[in-house]
């Protein structure tokens, strides 16, 4: 009989996918408010849909791209920049509110386990 040892590379599906999970929660939520007490058209409007690019962006860290997870990256970074440097105007309000902070967490955990996230599986053979 083997025995399995559980280790933090044996998680990583749970975590990206909690993740995910996450991710889509929060874009089916934002879409349904949108037109809950849809008065008129703001920038706010656009908020839901920088949950959708986060959403799909985050399936292809999930399908261990590089890539993507550099787009996920830069997504990050240009809502960083929006939120410091175009705080003062509406748009910059709209877009800088996304995901900040969580997708600095999100990010820091791509940091972090990244070796684990995309390393070519070894096959051993048993």
């Amino acid at each position: 009989m083997r025995i399995k040892h559980f280790t933090l590379k044996s998680y990583i599906s749970y975590i990206l996918n909690g993740i995910l999970a996450f991710h889509i929660f929060i874009t089916l939520w934002s879409f349904y408010s949108l037109f809950t007490d849809y008065t008129g058209w703001t920038n706010y409007h656009l908020v839901p849909f920088g949950y959708l690019i986060y959403t799909v962006l985050w399936v292809g860290v999930c399908k261990k791209s590089r890539l993507i997870s550099l787009a996920y990256l830069l997504v990050s970074l240009l809502e960083v920049g929006a939120k410091l440097f175009l705080n003062k105007s509406a748009l910059g309000q709209a877009i800088g509110d996304v995901l900040f902070p969580a997708n600095l967490i999100f990010i820091a955990i791509i940091a972090l386990l990244y070796n684990l996230i995309f390393k070519s599986p070894v096959h051993e053979s048993e």
